[in-house]
């Protein structure tokens, strides 16, 4: 019995190194993400907001319900085009809009609509998702 509490006491304790280690880099992550955003608008004159929906469904059909995001949805003060390095500086926040769910829901949380200017960033819960 002493050899099973030993081993359920060092998990405990590495589930609880893991959460502030988790802790840590997720605040370490919102502040780079807010420099990304920061860094975009000034770089995308035209920029006005990017908004996006960040979600678990309530139903799947029976499959998992897991953690979304919608595609970031860019909006301008203009049609001009774009040069090739801002539109690679837009694929590059998708991309990591995408591929990083766990930072994106630590951050923002669970149903939620988040719209981001130049003057800040603006969240409001969303529920119309099935």
């Amino acid at each position: 019995m002493e050899k099973i509490n030993q081993i359920i006491q060092e998990n405990n304790q590495l589930k609880q190194e893991y959460i502030k280690q988790q802790n840590i880099l997720s605040e370490k992550f919102s502040v780079a993400f807010k420099e990304l955003l920061s860094m975009l608008f000034e770089e995308i004159q035209s920029l006005e907001s990017i908004s996006w929906k960040q979600f678990t469904p309530y139903f799947n059909d029976g499959d998992a319900l897991i953690f979304t995001i919608i595609e970031p949805d860019f909006k301008f003060s203009d049609s001009s085009q774009l040069t090739q390095k801002q539109d690679k500086l837009l694929d590059e926040f998708v991309h990591i809009v995408d591929e990083q769910s766990d930072f994106m829901l630590n951050s923002f949380g669970d149903h939620q609509k988040i719209k981001v200017t130049k003057e800040g960033i603006e969240q409001q819960y969303y529920h119309e998702h099935h």
